[in-house]
């Protein structure tokens, strides 16, 4: 369990709209306290959502193509729950 919340921690991806959106929910619905990420957190209803149905949740920026970014997330989940249990990664490609 995580030393910050006493739940399993998952990190899910591109949480904004669709799949990963979903998957979050599900994620907390299910008991696990979930950083959704996506690259403009302040966009997302996630938290509202989440809120509503008193589920532990938060949201967080992350670009998936900066090794930046994804090193800056790790760290910060590890130092806050000490563990890391699911990392669900969806990332969509455009297609030009």
């Amino acid at each position: 369990m995580s030393q910050e919340t006493g739940r399993r921690v998952a990190v899910v991806t591109g949480s904004s709209t669709g799949i990963g959106h979903a998957t979050s929910m599900r994620l907390a619905r299910d008991g696990y306290h979930v950083v959704a990420t996506m690259r403009r957190p302040r966009e997302s209803d996630l938290v509202d959502l989440a809120r509503k149905e008193g589920l532990s949740l938060e949201v967080g920026e992350l670009d998936v193509t900066s090794d930046a970014s994804v090193t800056s997330l790790v760290d910060d989940v590890l130092s806050r729950f000490g563990r890391l249990d699911v990392l669900f990664w969806m990332r969509v490609d455009s297609l030009h």
